[in-house]
């Protein structure tokens, strides 16, 4: 199922933080992601938003 998510500033402040040292291999596009997409995935873990990525 596609989806679509909205980011408010202060979300996008967070996020920003998260991928401040992202890994060059990671790509981070806008728009639809779709169900066969690799796409990068904000998670919570015991120390806090950690990026991960997920078909």
């Amino acid at each position: 199922m596609c989806s679509r998510y909205y980011i408010d500033p202060d979300m996008m402040e967070e996020i920003s933080r998260v991928v401040q040292n992202i890994d060059g291999r990671i790509r981070l596009t806008q728009g639809d992601i779709r169900p066969t997409d690799v796409a990068p995935v904000i998670g919570q873990s015991e120390h806090g938003l950690e990026l991960g990525i997920c078909r």
